[in-house]
C-alpha cells in the first residue's frame, strides 16, 4: 500500500495530471490537424467534422512531465517507454495511414518482448501457494506474450465509442490503486486523472449539436495510439500487481476484474470471427457496444459498461482482500463469460442475423 512517504504526491498527482492532460490535448490538436490524424464524422461516429486523435500523447506527456517534476517513481520506471514509444508511434502511423494489422500484431509483440526484458517479469504461474499453483515452465515467455497480445488488442477494440476506452480504464485502475504496492499506486493514480482530464473532451455529451458549436474545438479522441498506450500500460500493471504478495496474495487468474467487458468481448469476439471463417485480427462491428448502439443511446451505453465494471470491479476488490479461493475466483470467472456469452448472442441474433 501507499506509505506515508508518498501520501503528498497524491493530491498534487490528481490535480496536476488532469489540468496538463487537458493544456497537452490543446497543444496537439494544430499539429495532428496538420499532420492529418483526425478521426472523421460518419458510420458510428458520434462527432460532427475532424477531431484530432491527440488522446495518447496527451496522456504519455501529461505522464512524462510529472515524473520530471517529481522523480521518475510515477512511470514505475522510465523504461517502461521502451515498449511504449514505439508501440505508440507505429499506432499513431496506424491512425494516419492503415497498416496490415499482422504488421501491427508484429509491432505489439516486439513491444511485449521488449516490456518483459527490461523488466524481467513474465506470468511465470496460476493459483495461489497453497498447492493448487501451476507452474507454466518454459512456456511463461509464450504465454506472457499471448496475454500482452490479447490485452493491448482488447483495448483497440473497446475503443469504438466516445469514452468507452477511458472509463473502462479509469475504473480497472482504481482496482488497481486498492490492491496494488506503492509504485504502481502512483502510476494509477496519475493514469486516472490524466484520463479524467481526456474524458472530459470525449465525454459523449447528451446535446451533440450544441456541444458540437460551442466546445467543439476542443474535442479530441484517443485513437489507436492511445488505446495501444493504454494496453501496454495496463499489461505491466497488471502482471507486476498480479506478482505481488506483499499486500494481498494475487495472481494472473484476478486480472479479469480489472477490465472485465473488453476481456470478455475480445474472447467472444475472436471465437465469433474464427467460426464464421474470418480472421481473428480483421476488424468488424461485432463488438458489444456496436451491437448496443443499435438500441440505446452512445449515454446509456456508457452509463452500462460503467456500472457493470464498477460491479465487477468492487467483486474483484471483495474477493482479493478476503482472499477468495483459486477455483472459485475461476467459477466466477467461467459463469461470468457464459453470461456475457449468452447476452451478446442475443444482440447478435437480433440485429446480425
Amino acid at each position: 500500500m501507499i506509505d506515508d512517504i508518498f501520501l503528498p504526491h497524491i493530491f498534487l498527482y490528481s490535480v496536476f495530471a488532469s489540468i496538463i492532460t487537458l493544456l497537452y490535448c490543446q497543444f496537439y490538436r494544430p499539429i495532428f490537424f496538420s499532420l492529418g490524424i483526425v478521426a472523421r464524422s460518419g458510420g458510428n461516429s458520434s462527432h460532427l467534422g475532424k477531431v484530432p486523435l491527440v488522446g495518447g500523447i496527451a496522456i504519455l506527456s501529461s505522464l512524462v512531465t510529472i515524473a520530471l517534476l517529481n522523480g521518475d517513481e510515477v512511470l514505475y520506471d522510465a523504461r517502461l517507454f521502451y515498449a511504449v514509444l514505439p508501440l505508440w508511434f507505429v499506432s499513431l502511423v496506424d491512425d494516419k495511414y492503415p497498416i496490415s494489422p499482422f504488421l501491427r500484431l508484429g509491432v505489439q509483440a516486439i513491444a511485449v518482448l521488449v516490456l518483459m526484458q527490461v523488466f524481467d517479469i513474465d506470468i511465470s504461474y496460476i493459483g495461489p501457494e497453497d498447492g493448487t499453483r501451476i507452474y507454466f515452465g518454459e512456456l511463461a515467455t509464450l504465454i506472457t506474450l499471448l496475454f500482452g497480445l490479447f490485452i493491448i488488442n482488447a483495448f483497440n477494440w473497446v475503443d469504438g465509442l466516445d469514452g468507452l476506452c477511458a472509463t473502462v480504464s479509469i475504473v480497472g485502475l482504481a482496482l488497481m490503486f486498492a490492491v496494488s504496492g506503492a509504485q504502481e499506486q502512483l502510476l494509477s493514480i496519475a493514469l486516472i486523472f490524466s484520463l479524467l482530464g481526456f474524458l472530459s473532451l470525449n465525454f459523449p455529451y447528451k446535446y451533440r449539436a450544441v456541444y458540437e458549436r460551442r466546445w467543439g474545438r476542443f474535442r479530441c479522441f484517443l485513437g489507436d495510439n492511445g488505446s495501444a498506450s493504454l494496453g501496454i500500460l495496463f499489461v505491466v500493471l497488471m502482471i507486476v500487481t498480479s506478482e505481488r504478495d506483499d499486500v494481498y496474495e494475487l495472481d494472473v487468474s484476478h486480472t479479469w476484474y480489472f477490465i472485465v467487458i473488453p476481456i470478455f468481448d475480445a474472447l467472444h469476439t475472436m471465437y465469433y470471427r474464427v467460426l464464421k471463417g474470418k480472421s481473428p485480427f480483421f476488424g468488424d462491428k461485432d463488438h458489444l457496444h456496436h451491437l448496443l448502439a443499435e438500441q440505446f443511446s452512445r449515454q446509456s451505453i456508457l452509463l452500462r459498461y460503467f456500472i457493470v465494471s464498477s460491479f465487477f470491479a468492487l467483486l474483484g476488490f471483495i474477493c482479493i482482500i478476503n482472499n477468495i479461493g483459486f477455483y472459485a475466483n475461476i467459477v466466477l470467472f467461467s459463469l461470468s463469460l457464459i453470461a456475457f456469452t449468452i447476452t451478446k448472442n442475443r444482440y447478435i441474433k437480433k440485429y446480425r442475423t
